[in-house]
């Protein structure tokens, strides 16, 4: 039998702590749970977070389309 996938969470923001509920696997690990909790909640520190975060993935998506141009599409 597979995995379950998108049943209801919670987990803490690790900024505030706050808990926040999301979609997700059964077999997340606690400090998984944590990061998808902080990257849903809407706190001062967790917006920041996610846009330095963001900031990041788009950083490292530019170097991989100059390296491989094309073929890095997605």
């Amino acid at each position: 039998m597979g995995k379950v996938k998108d049943t209801l969470q919670t987990a803490p923001c690790r900024f505030c702590g706050q808990m926040v509920q999301f979609a997700g696997d059964d077999d997340l690990t606690e400090p998984q749970a944590q990061e998808i909790a902080t990257m849903n909640c809407s706190c001062d520190e967790a917006v920041e977070y996610q846009k330095e975060k963001n900031r990041k993935r788009e950083r490292i998506k530019k170097c991989f389309q100059a390296l491989w141009g094309g073929c890095a599409a997605g």
